[in-house]
């Protein structure tokens, strides 16, 4: 079996919507010269496929293809590659917008893009993940509980209520096609311009979201990112991290519709979540002594 042939099959067998792995095969293929079978990748070649791949190609890039290959002459021959040689990559640094810059475009946005953000920042999903999410929630939004699989990596994620997201909007400009990317993007611009911040990128906005879970526990941002629990993952509910870090979570204020259907616990939490964190300290604080004194 060929490595292109290994990876649709491995996609298929996990039910990965992402053509990552497939990416990968084509484009060691394409520097190396031929379409190698699985079980005929060495360590040399991975080596070979480095240096020369290094020449034109971004070392992420290069990296990234190599784990992938790893993985898949893994699972389709039960050898374990080396990674011995690898190209030093630069440290990320993220530099995610301020949430006051996503509220402030999030405010003149289209309803469908306003909907993309809410749905972006809430569950950290990758943008093409959060663009599927979108075109397949429920009628009543995010009101309930949500579950979903990574289209990358095939990870399960769950997701606590979100009491700003209840409705769906139908009017959604996508296509099913790669240029949904680009058209968000270039919305995004639009609504930045407008709204006279600083640009940012749909990976910019995962990269708030993330910040802004960690921030309330390292662990739910950890798990929003997909990371995983490691051991802990034998032990814990994932949901319950998530559900617990929630009503804490800095919400940009725009989210914040308050609407008429609310219940008094759902226009409780918009509220609280419109309060500094100071006053959200406050608030606690105050709540468990009332619920000590009763």
């Amino acid at each position: 079996m060929t490595l292109l042939e290994t990876a649709e099959q491995y996609m298929n067998e996990r039910r990965l919507r992402s053509k990552t792995f497939v990416y990968s095969a084509t484009r060691v293929i394409r520097v190396i010269g031929r379409n190698i079978r699985t079980d005929q990748i060495t360590n040399k070649i991975v080596s070979q496929f480095r240096v020369e791949a290094s020449k034109s190609l971004a070392i992420d890039t290069v990296e990234n293809t190599i784990t992938d290959v790893i993985t898949l002459v893994h699972y389709r021959t039960g050898k374990r590659l080396s990674r011995k040689g690898q190209l030093k990559r630069k440290r990320p640094q993220p530099d995610p917008p301020p949430v006051g810059d996503i509220s402030a475009a999030h405010k003149v946005s289209p309803p469908w893009l306003k909907q993309y953000f809410e749905i972006a920042y809430w569950t950290g999903l990758r943008p093409n993940d959060a663009i599927e999410l979108q075109q397949a929630m429920p009628v009543e939004g995010l009101k309930n509980e949500t579950r979903w699989v990574a289209s990358k990596t095939g990870i399960p994620h769950a997701f606590p209520p979100a009491t700003f997201l209840t409705t769906k909007t139908t009017d959604l400009p996508y296509t099913r096609s790669q240029n949904d990317i680009k058209r968000l993007r270039k919305a995004i611009d639009q609504s930045c311009n407008e709204a006279n911040v600083a640009r940012f990128t749909p990976k910019k906005i995962r990269q708030r979201a993330v910040t802004e879970w960690s921030k309330v526990n390292g662990q739910a941002g950890a798990i929003l990112h997909g990371s995983g629990m490691g051991v802990m993952a034998h032990y814990v509910q994932p949901l319950s991290i998530l559900q617990a870090a929630a009503p804490s979570v800095a919400i940009p204020t725009s989210f914040n519709r308050f609407r008429s259907d609310q219940t008094q616990e759902e226009a409780m939490i918009s509220a609280y979540r419109l309060l500094p964190s100071q006053g959200k300290k406050l608030v606690s604080n105050m709540t468990r002594q009332l619920a000590v004194s009763h």
